[in-house]
């Protein structure tokens, strides 16, 4: 980058027309036959102040992501900012543009992610002192500016620095959330994402299960959940909470089987119970699935996936409980709450009961 800059400026001192000529030739502007101004457009630059401005960036930002992609990924990586930053540019602005300010933003877009807990350290002029202040607050402030001088006129292309933004964020995170990229566990913005969620699901749990002690202990009412089961059914959602779906499951059943579907401690929290039927579907285990969902459609009638559930009742029963007569009766009762796609699934079901109903099942169809 800055070798173009100290070439074209040896140019200019030589012959003004030939540095025109090749800033003419570098520019990206849109010309479908001459693809290779997206790459060579961020190597051409203005001034001394431009070039300048952009290698401090890069050198901030570009070294710490440049240990993650490793000296070809990050090339690869910044070649592409270049691209789609230059896509941004021309999707907004008719306008010619040179300079690496587009590809030195996806930089700073990976750095987001990558680094959301460090620190850059700031010169400010006019009190001329360094301050440290979170790198998430500096590069959120260049976003926001540029997002406020989308469209101002000016000489700078904000419209490039937005898609280079944007394009940083989304190949770090696609990489670390596809694990192509290790993660850096309570460092990276996804493992701290992932973090945050896992203490959210936790701290559910610890809401139901307060809320279960206090019903048990409200005066003038009989507690209706024995001890034993409230803390199985504690250890269900936590299992749920850390994603063993299978473990879940299999305490669900030991609930059931210890206190009955009559009992109040069968009916999990809305989501809990959700979650645990569709594990025992998961699972193969349909007649416990069933009782799950039915449990959950009754106790949520209103709720938008109750009508869902329902239909995967319906398709529990004739597909693998060849309980004909309770599917049609479920189908009959959603059929004019159906949405169109579910509609098409139901009509499906009603076609299979009535194939089983001309052809009893282990039977062959007879043939002339």
């Amino acid at each position: 980058m800055v070798a173009t800059f100290l070439f074209a400026r040896f140019q200019a001192r030589l012959d003004p027309e030939t540095y025109s000529s090749l800033l003419g030739r570098l520019h990206l502007t849109w010309k479908p036959s001459e693809p290779w101004r997206f790459i060579t457009y961020a190597f051409a630059h203005a001034d001394w102040w431009h070039v300048i401005s952009n290698a401090i960036f890069l050198w901030v930002f570009g070294p710490s992501v440049e240990d993650r992609f490793g000296h070809v990924g990050f090339l690869a990586f910044f070649l592409a900012g270049s691209v789609f930053a230059g896509l941004g540019h021309i999707a907004m602005s008719p306008a010619p543009v040179i300079g690496a300010s587009g590809a030195v933003s996806a930089v700073t877009g990976a750095y987001l992610v990558l680094f959301p807990r460090t620190t850059v350290r700031i010169l400010f002029i006019v009190f001329f002192s360094f301050y440290d202040i979170p790198a998430t607050w500096f590069i959120a402030a260049a976003v926001i500016l540029d997002f406020l001088r989308l469209g101002d006129g000016g000489q700078i292309a904000h419209g490039a620095h937005l898609a280079g933004y944007l394009t940083g964020f989304v190949v770090a995170g696609g990489l670390l959330a596809t694990r192509v990229l290790p993660r850096e566990p309570m460092y990276d913005l996804v493992s701290i994402w992932q973090h945050r969620k896992r203490r959210a699901a936790l701290k559910a749990a610890v809401e139901d299960g307060q809320k279960e002690r206090a019903a048990r202990q409200a005066p003038d009412t009989e507690p209706v959940i024995s001890e034993h089961a409230a803390r199985r059914r504690a250890k269900i959602t936590a299992l749920l909470a850390s994603g063993d779906r299978a473990g879940a499951a299999d305490e669900y059943e030991l609930l059931l089987s210890e206190n009955g579907l009559a009992s109040p401690a069968a009916l999990l929290s809305k989501r809990s119970q959700f979650e645990v039927a569709g594990a025992l579907y998961q699972l193969a285990r349909y007649p416990r699935a069933m009782s799950a969902f039915e449990l959950f459609a009754r106790a949520y009638p209103n709720d938008p996936q109750t009508i869902g559930v329902k239909l995967l009742m319906a398709a529990i029963a004739v597909r693998h409980m060849r309980d004909h007569d309770r599917a049609r009766a479920i189908l009959d009762d959603i059929a004019p709450k159906l949405s169109t796609d579910q509609q098409g699934f139901a009509g499906d079901l009603r076609a299979e009961l009535a194939s089983s109903a001309v052809t009893p099942p282990n039977q062959p169809k007879a043939t002339p």
